[in-house]
């Protein structure tokens, strides 16, 4: 999986405009965001990311009626799913959980969770959809879609408590931010506005003067 290093003194800024490169909080407000904590957070993707085990597990791609090609990357895709939530999940929540405030540690957490996600959606799209839940593609489905919810969830988190960070960290720039706009120059003396909606004044011709030569002055 993608991993992000921070890099010396620079670390929470590169966190923060890599989070906002990548468009976190695709579906949730940051207003609900900000009454979460961190370990609310954890919780609910914790939550969400043991359903996709459990759905993950539960398949057979042996038992699957589709295409040799399709039961194939399924299979893999089953593989991967399963080492990932066993052995790359477990540490990365578990660092988020021990230092929410650290946004680094956040934001490799969204990162490779999303990664795992696009997997698990992969997967899902390759099973029949059914009402039914034979082959396990509703709960995979659903499960899906709850880490989709956990996901937006803490890249919003990540994106209020990376801004208000940087204020603390860059206060004169909510203070330039505050500084009133300088007022406007006062506007000329005369100053002749033709107004769209009124008819124009007819103008009287004059009759066209004769094109004189260009005039060369003498210094």
């Amino acid at each position: 999986m993608v991993r992000l290093r921070a890099v010396g003194s620079w670390s929470t800024t590169l966190f923060i405009a890599a989070a906002l490169s990548f468009g976190l909080a695709r579906a949730q407000a940051p207003s609900v965001a900000s009454n979460l904590t961190g370990q609310g957070i954890a919780l609910q993707l914790g939550e969400s990311l043991q359903s996709l085990q459990t759905a993950i597990g539960a398949l057979d791609p042996s038992q699957l009626h589709v295409p040799t090609g399709e039961k194939q990357a399924l299979t893999d895709g089953q593989a991967s799913l399963m080492r990932n939530l066993t052995q790359a999940m477990p540490g990365l929540l578990q660092a988020f959980r021990a230092a929410p405030e650290n946004l680094g540690a956040a934001f490799r957490l969204y990162q490779d969770a999303d990664a795992v996600l696009a997997v698990a959606q992969r997967s899902a799209a390759v099973l029949p959809a059914k009402d039914d839940d034979d082959d396990g593609g509703v709960a995979l489905r659903s499960a899906t879609d709850e880490l989709r919810q956990s996901l937006d969830q803490l890249g919003s988190w990540i994106e209020v408590h990376g801004s208000a960070d940087y204020a603390a960290h860059h206060p004169s720039a909510s203070t330039h931010l505050a500084v009133p706009r300088p007022s406007p120059a006062p506007p000329p003396a005369t100053l002749v506005i033709q107004d769209a909606n009124t008819t124009a004044k007819p103008v009287k011709k004059l009759p066209a003067k004769k094109k004189q030569p260009p005039v060369i002055p003498h210094r």
